[in-house]
């Protein structure tokens, strides 16, 4: 099984910049956080995949700010290239089943599991820059995908990876920056897993982010090394 190990010291030397400046958002790292809008709200998250159980009424979501007893933290990432056209999604994060009709937390008890998952999401293709400088996937395509990995084995879960996918409703699959009325960086895009291969309606990425800066010391540092993402270490 593996498990993100990450230190918020360690996100200052993982990102690789793109050397073009960029009207809007920069390209860059940036550590992700639930956003407040969510429809399932609480408890806060900022990924939901329904169905990751086969159940499609089933809600499932993961909270990007949680800090657990041992005061491990989730650690949610996104690394922005539009040079090379890529988003790149990734991290730690706790969440599973959410108990809708018991005032919003995780159910415990129920089919579904709660603990802590990996996540690994690249957009690959159809990366475009709007005009007013923000990110955006014009079209979904099936390279656009990742994987979502739970750390435990209980319940429903083996601990297998459950892929998932970009999805569109008529337009972009997945759109990041400074939305029209908000002063925040805000992430949002429709997904679809491979549990249930049609588009379930609250299953979106919905986060909002904020720059990790890296000087120029340590971007050369990362570059030597070839380092990109989170440190992993394989667990017995």
């Amino acid at each position: 099984m593996k498990r993100f190990v990450s230190v918020w010291a360690v996100s200052a030397i993982v990102a690789l910049f793109s050397g073009v400046a960029q009207a809007g958002i920069p390209d860059g790292l940036y550590s992700l956080r639930n956003n407040p809008n969510g429809v399932q709200n609480p408890p806060p998250y900022g990924l939901r995949l329904d169905g990751l159980d086969g159940n499609s009424s089933n809600v499932y979501t993961f909270d990007f700010d949680y800090v657990d007893s041992s005061s491990r933290q989730s650690q949610m990432y996104l690394s922005l290239d539009r040079t090379a056209g890529t988003i790149h999604i990734w991290g730690s994060v706790f969440g599973g089943l959410n108990d809708v009709g018991n005032n919003g937390v995780y159910d415990t008890t129920g089919s579904g599991s709660v603990g802590w998952w990996d996540i690994d999401f690249s957009y690959t293709t159809n990366v475009a820059t709007t005009a007013q400088g923000n990110a955006t996937v014009t079209a979904m395509d099936p390279l656009n995908q990742g994987t979502i990995t739970p750390e435990f084995s209980s319940g429903v879960f083996s601990g297998a990876s459950i892929g998932f996918a970009d999805f569109a409703m008529g337009g972009s699959s997945f759109d990041f920056g400074i939305m029209p009325g908000s002063s925040s960086i805000t992430g949002l895009g429709w997904l679809v897993t491979d549990i249930i291969p049609n588009h379930l309606a609250g299953s979106d990425w919905l986060f909002v982010a904020v720059v990790v800066p890296v000087p120029g010391a340590a971007l050369l540092g990362v570059v030597g090394l070839g380092l990109f993402g989170v440190v992993r270490r394989r667990l017995s």
